[in-house]
């Protein structure tokens, strides 16, 4: 038996031997054969587009908005960069000219892009900015799908979204020209000329467009069929054509996911099924005035200056300014600025805010800052509104409210808050000027207040 048992096996070994050449290994090469084989297939590929790549990219889930960056690389590691980055802290803006840094495809997990020396798309990992964690952006991104024409890519550590295409020769001809800068500061320009935003769609629809270059976002607001006002968001990069959404927008029938920059006529426009929709700009909001407040605007800043200032606001304010000065027995002398009624949007509720100066004799600035006092609004079945001052015992979204205002400051302004606490109020835009809206007393006391929306 022990001998048939030897003989079995010496058997099967030496069949094993003879078969060995004749089996097909699993695979045919090793795994970092493979591995290096793709990166230098990646890297071909990053290369070898003629005019380089558009690459957008979203840190932090989109929150912060989106960038773009414009790359053309080389096969020395090296690539060159245009960003619509805003100048951030040791950097000239991303967009004025071409700035060249390192890369690096490596083996990680997956074959990794690598921008691994400063460059622009540094800035938004750097710890000075939002308290130690930048922008939750990533300068490590595993390629996780590609074609010819796109390149998908995932941060390694933030999961942040970047999106490689590649660049038309008339991008590139626009970028060498200065076109990304001027599309960049046409568009901040636009969104911050003091008009308000209006899409009028074909079926006759319209919707407020708020463009917020700080937060790289884009919010389209209307009215839902429940009568209450929605939006639909998206963040945003700047391009050398205009402003690419991150999602597409949907609504009363049209979609789309990119504006365009018309620089003969200073607007945006969307084009849908070859149909230019003009975004115009107007005085007032397609919203109307309570459904604005705190989406469109939260300040009413109640300046005595305003061209159509109501007489009766003038004598008013200058009451209070003197009452404040002489109330100053003692120097420093307070004298007050402008005043605002400001909108808090996760309260609910209103703050009154006087700016004021403290000033010594000789000219010395001591003070320049503000007091706040709280107000509860109330509306009733015809749209007026009432201010109710709040006791410095209430709490809001950001601790225990206090007044935080001066006692001189506080008896000085006392004609004002009268009026704001012993009337009602008709509050809309006013037809006569440009983002701005009026107050208006139903009595006891008559007067109209003119202030700038913001």
């Amino acid at each position: 038996m022990k001998k048939f048992l030897i003989y079995s096996i010496l058997f099967q070994l030496v069949f094993f031997a003879c078969k060995k050449s004749e089996i097909d290994p699993i695979f045919e090469e090793s795994s970092n054969k493979r591995v290096t084989t793709q990166i230098e297939a990646y890297k071909k590929q990053l290369i070898s587009s003629e005019y380089g790549w558009k690459g957008l990219y979203y840190p932090n889930g989109a929150k912060d908005g989106g960038y773009s960056f414009f790359l053309k690389f080389d096969a020395n590691g090296n690539v060159s960069m245009y960003s619509d980055i805003d100048g951030f802290y040791y950097f000239t803006n991303g967009y004025d000219k071409a700035f060249t840094t390192t890369y690096q495809i490596k083996a990680l997990q997956k074959p990794t892009l690598v921008f691994d020396s400063y460059s622009y798309l540094h800035e938004l990992v750097n710890p000075d900015y939002n308290g130690g964690t930048g922008q939750l952006a990533d300068l490590e991104l595993a390629i996780s799908s590609s074609t010819d024409a796109q390149i998908n890519l995932v941060g390694n550590v933030h999961q942040t979204e970047m999106v490689l295409t590649k660049i038309t020769k008339t991008e590139s001809e626009s970028l060498a020209k200065g076109g990304l800068a001027s599309v960049f500061n046409n568009t901040y320009d636009y969104a911050n000329t003091g008009k308000f935003l209006t899409l009028v769609f074909p079926t006759g629809e319209k919707s407020d467009l708020l463009i917020n270059m700080s937060a790289k976002q884009l919010g389209l607001f209307y009215i839902n069929k429940s009568g209450e006002v929605d939006v639909a968001y998206s963040a945003f990069s700047v391009t050398t054509t205009g402003i690419q959404l991150k999602d597409a927008i949907s609504l009363y029938g049209i979609k789309f996911q990119e504006l365009f920059w018309d620089d003969a006529k200073k607007l945006y426009y969307i084009n849908v099924n070859n149909t230019r929709i003009n975004i115009t700009g107007t005085s007032k909001p397609a919203l109307p005035f309570y459904y604005a407040l705190g989406n469109l605007f939260v300040g009413f800043n109640m300046n005595p200056n305003i061209p159509t200032q109501t007489v009766e606001y003038k004598a008013l304010y200058e009451k209070i300014k003197a009452n404040v000065i002489s109330l100053s027995t003692a120097a420093p002398v307070r004298v007050i600025g402008n005043v605002f009624l400001e909108y808090l949007p996760d309260d609910g509720v209103f703050a009154l805010v006087v700016s004021y100066t403290r000033t010594n004799p000789d000219g010395t600035l001591v003070f320049n800052g503000a007091g706040v006092l709280y107000y509860q609004p109330s509306l009733d079945s015809k749209g007026n509104i009432k201010f109710t001052r709040l006791s410095t015992t209430a709490t809001l979204s950001g601790g225990t409210l206090s007044s935080g205002i001066s006692g001189i400051v506080s008896a000085g302004i006392k004609p004002l808050t009268d009026v704001l606490e012993g009337n009602t109020f008709l509050w809309d835009y006013d037809p006569t000027a440009e983002r701005t809206a009026v107050l208006k007393s139903n009595g006891p006391q008559n007067i109209s207040i003119k202030g700038l929306l913001y």
